[in-house]
């Protein structure tokens, strides 16, 4: 079975497995929210070119759920256990990205779930502690009973049970992940969340600001897995890096665009004046220290390993990939090992 591209890239990843839930219907009742929608020239004020909303990859259409395993033998779920059941996995695919867990939960503490200070950590650790509990869930899925159970709720194990699965498979496949990809890439998908980051009150403005603290170290985390990536063979194509570079020296030569936009998301929030003075003041400070200085980060890191990829023999990348290298689509070779479904 082919791996299911989300409708977002997230240089994050969970997006991709928060959307995969969304579309399954298996997103629980309670209080989680989308940001509020951000006007299109604010947005676009971002960078000197428009910024377009992420657009989706072209895809096959989403393959059916399975059917979810036929157990006899094991412990009788309730719809109360079902929904409890939808609400950790939930809690589980929105937990290990502030931006994420921000746009998904208004409430996080409400929702019984620990608030996400930071942006995600691109690295093996966090996914092998994701699917650590990710396979927990799903042996108390697979040892249930479905005796007695609702078509609906036996759907909505599946979808779960499917969510859970298809973000093991992300983790598992994480050197196929390209991050610099040109349409759903970081170099889109950063500015575009600060950019559209709800603020409606003072410690969403705070929230923001911790995030935007983490960049420099998720900078360093991205060069990283490039350098690990490219040592694999999987370098990017010249093309690849020109374009990538190119959209980064933009941002931080238009950075006050960004500054602008959150701005204007302060101004139209209900926070008193004094509080608006003071929540954009710090949000300014964040933008223009620790975004800039993660952008530069990584396109010092980037114009780096352009140069390691050039000494790198074409014919050893194809024999790395299997397959001939792209111009930086995040389409994964054919020849990539399914997720586990």
């Amino acid at each position: 079975m082919k791996i299911w591209k989300s409708k977002i890239l997230y240089a994050c990843l969970l997006l991709l497995t928060a959307g995969v839930l969304t579309s399954c219907g298996a997103v629980p009742d309670g209080p989680a929210g989308s940001a509020d929608s951000v006007p299109v020239d604010m947005v676009a004020s971002v960078t000197a070119s428009p910024l377009p909303e992420p657009v989706p990859e072209k895809t096959a259409a989403l393959p059916e759920i399975p059917d979810y395993p036929d157990n006899d033998t094991g412990t009788v779920l309730s719809s109360e256990d079902i929904a409890e059941m939808e609400r950790k996995a939930f809690r589980l695919l929105c937990g290990t990205d502030g931006f994420l867990q921000h746009r998904m939960m208004k409430d996080p503490d409400g929702f019984g779930a620990e608030k996400k200070d930071e942006i995600f950590h691109l690295t093996g650790e966090t996914g092998n502690a994701f699917c650590s509990e990710a396979q927990e869930l799903l042996s108390q899925m697979d040892s249930a009973s479905l005796k007695g159970i609702s078509p609906e709720d036996s759907l909505k194990l599946s979808s779960v049970r499917y969510a859970l699965s298809s973000a093991c498979g992300f983790w598992e496949h994480l050197d196929h992940f390209q991050p610099f990809d040109p349409e759903n890439g970081i170099q889109v998908m950063l500015p575009y969340l600060i950019a559209t980051f709800r603020i409606e009150d003072e410690e969403d403005g705070q929230w923001l600001i911790r995030l935007l603290k983490s960049l420099p170290r998720f900078a360093d985390e991205l060069i990283d897995f490039e350098n690990g990536r490219a040592e694999k063979g999987f370098c990017m194509t010249d093309e690849a890096f020109e374009q990538a570079i190119d959209a980064f020296k933009n941002l931080s030569r238009n950075y006050s665009q960004l500054s602008k936009a959150v701005k204007g998301n302060i101004d139209s929030s209900s926070l008193s004046r004094k509080s608006r003075s003071s929540v954009s003041k710090e949000l300014q400070s964040a933008i223009k220290k620790e975004y800039v200085s993660a952008i530069k980060k990584i396109i010092s890191g980037l114009e780096t390993l352009r140069g390691k990829c050039k000494t790198v023999k074409t014919g050893q990348v194809r024999k790395n990939l299997g397959t001939t290298m792209n111009s930086g689509s995040n389409r994964p070779p054919d020849r990539l090992p399914p997720c586990r479904i």
